[in-house]
């Protein structure tokens, strides 16, 4: 499952596992219990069957006793997710994902929307009615499935708003026992035929009358809670920074939240630089900092496992742009495929988006904006043209910079030699870098790399690049 989902989402590894693990339990889960009812089912029949001529003593003077009886299994209870992180950093991806992967019904839901019973806006069995519908109304399947409540974070309960929070900590009160296991009725509101597909039995036509009462069991629906929570990483720091007056106390570190960002600015290693671990504040999450950011003590506890995902780097960027099964660079040059155009982009390019997209600060979300920001003029001149082939080169990727370069039908060898040029550049520029960091000198190094982060960037740019 992890490995699948490698091919969609790019890096959180700790996330992916943790969720891997915690969705896999779930498939155990829901076959274990559907044996045990097996067994039970089996029993039960076993007892209608005629008494037996010879009874054994045992069995004769203590009606009921079986045979070699033992205990029951013990009951598995099931293990919530809670996926936290920065805007961007992939976790509806994720959630989605595995609606794709998963044989089994999965439902994301919007926790924006939710408000108390009574109240204008979505009842918390909304989620379940619609787990419901997306299977068809069949119960069995719906009890087994997975439901995603994504921006869980905004039901936080708020204590500077005035009466009673209806949106808030009333939202979590009304989802403690369905996140625990409760009986939820949902109604079919439709009741008209439907179709519905089954594996290697084609389509069938189901008909349903308007009105119809289902009765969920969510003991066995396995809850995924994600949501960025803004704020979070200040309260854990707060946690972890101690006061440093008076003598014997250790002296109070500051944590700089934003250390990926402006140590990119100095670090000119970028792409051409392994990544490094660095330090996730989330990683430190504890139940306490969800309290205080506004969950009740009950409903954290009915949370067991926490996967929190880390800001995006440089380079993993640039891997979302182009490795994933359905990359953003794939998904541009399938558009332009369709209007007989051959879209190409260069490293640099790339590696310029890429930057500026990490300068935005909004994860994976940047880079669309970008891309179309940067394809708008080749997007719109380019089909029904004598355009045939289109390059995306460093000049184009910036802010500010010009058009794309366009080439007609003849020109394929142009189009070629471009890109060459491009990529010579920027293997000149790798093999440079990687000549400064062989160095052993470390002030010749530090001097040397701000060099060469000087040559590369363009002069009318602020320092905002974090590579070459």
């Amino acid at each position: 499952m992890k490995r699948t989902l490698d091919g969609y989402v790019t890096g959180q590894d700790n996330a992916k596992r943790i969720l891997s693990v915690a969705v896999y339990n779930h498939y155990l889960r829901t076959r274990f219990l559907q044996a045990q009812a097996d067994i039970t089912a089996a029993d039960a029949m076993e007892d209608q069957d005629p008494e037996p001529v010879n009874k054994h003593p045992v069995i004769s003077d203590f009606p009921g006793q079986r045979e070699g009886a033992s205990l029951p299994p013990p009951t598995i209870d099931k293990s919530n997710v809670l996926l936290l992180g920065p805007t961007g950093s992939g976790k509806t991806l994720l959630a989605r994902t595995l609606a794709k992967i998963l044989d089994v019904p999965l439902h994301i839901s919007d926790c924006t929307g939710m408000t108390e019973a009574g109240y204008i806006g979505d009842d918390v069995e909304r989620c379940v009615e619609r787990l419901l519908a997306s299977c068809d109304w069949d119960v069995r399947r719906a009890e087994s499935g997975i439901i995603c409540l994504d921006e869980v974070d905004k039901i936080a309960r708020h204590p500077d708003r005035h009466g009673k929070d209806v949106s808030g900590e009333g939202v979590q009160q009304a989802l403690l026992k369905m996140l625990e296991g409760a009986t939820v009725e949902c109604t079919d509101k439709v009741g008209k035929d439907r179709q519905r597909t089954t594996a290697g039995l084609g389509s069938g036509t189901i008909s349903s009358q308007k009105g119809d009462v289902y009765v969920v069991d969510t003991s066995n629906i396995l809850f995924i809670l994600s949501g960025a929570f803004v704020g979070m990483e200040e309260l854990i720091a707060k946690r972890l920074d101690k006061g440093s007056i008076g003598f014997g106390n250790a002296i109070r570190r500051d944590r700089n939240l934003e250390s990926e960002e402006k140590a990119g600015d100095d670090d000119k290693s970028g792409l051409f630089a392994p990544d490094t671990p660095k330090e996730n504040l989330l990683d430190l999450l504890e139940p306490a900092d969800l309290i205080k950011f506004g969950f009740i003590p009950e409903f954290v506890g009915r949370i067991p496992t926490f996967a929190p995902l880390a800001k995006l780097s440089l380079s993993q960027l640039l891997h979302i742009l182009t490795e994933p099964h359905n990359s953003l660079v794939s998904q541009y040059k399938q558009i332009f495929a369709l209007s007989s155009v051959e879209l190409h982009f260069t490293t640099p390019a790339l590696a310029r988006i890429a930057r500026r997209a990490l300068v935005k600060k909004t994860g994976a979300r940047a880079l669309r904006r970008i891309m179309d920001q940067v394809l708008q003029d080749a997007m719109f001149e380019a089909p029904g043209g004598g355009i045939r082939y289109v390059v995306v080169d460093e000049e184009a990727a910036k802010e500010r910079g010009r058009k794309p370069v366009y080439f007609s039908r003849g020109q394929k060898t142009a189009f070629h030699n471009l890109i060459d040029e491009e990529e010579a550049r920027w293997q000149k520029m790798k093999a440079k870098y990687e000549a400064i960091n062989d160095n052993d000198n470390a002030g010749q190094v530090q001097g040397r790399g701000e060099e060469f982060g000087r040559e590369y960037e363009e002069p009318d740019r602020q320092a905002t690049s974090s590579i070459p």
